[in-house]
């Protein structure tokens, strides 16, 4: 799967490294990502029961693979985007996902690199307007 001039591959639970096409890089993603948030070991859904010790970097890897699958929309997808009148539902998705990530500090700025032009134009206050 690309974006932009950029390649993911995926690596499966042994560490393999495997060239996918986008259908089944973003179906390897939603699989894991529904495995690891309806573990109950991952993600604690009784009162008292502690998050493990691995539950940061788990999460750093979800939202990793989840910037990938949006960039790859944008890059790929965005004139289907906007031929549906969808693009202010992704940008509003990705708007919150930026600032999540940023504010956390998930995702390797160098990782986000790829989309910083339109972080930046969606995350960035607009100005208040002057009422004269």
């Amino acid at each position: 799967m690309t974006a932009c001039s950029t390649i993911y591959y995926w690596y499966d639970e042994r560490g393999k490294k495997t060239k996918c096409t986008a259908p089944q890089y973003v179906d390897f993603v939603m699989s894991l990502v529904q495995k690891l948030v309806t573990d109950d070991d991952i993600f604690p859904t009784k009162y008292g029961k502690e998050f493990p010790n691995s539950f940061e970097s788990l999460v750093k890897k979800i939202c990793r693979y989840l910037f990938h699958v949006l960039a790859h929309i944008y890059w790929a997808h965005f004139g289907q985007t906007v031929a549906l009148e969808l693009q202010g539902h992704l940008n509003t998705l990705y708007t919150h996902f930026a600032v999540f990530v940023r504010e956390f500090n998930l995702v390797d700025p160098k990782e986000t690199a790829i989309m910083e032009d339109l972080s930046e134009a969606l995350c960035t206050p607009c100005p208040p307007h002057r009422t004269t």
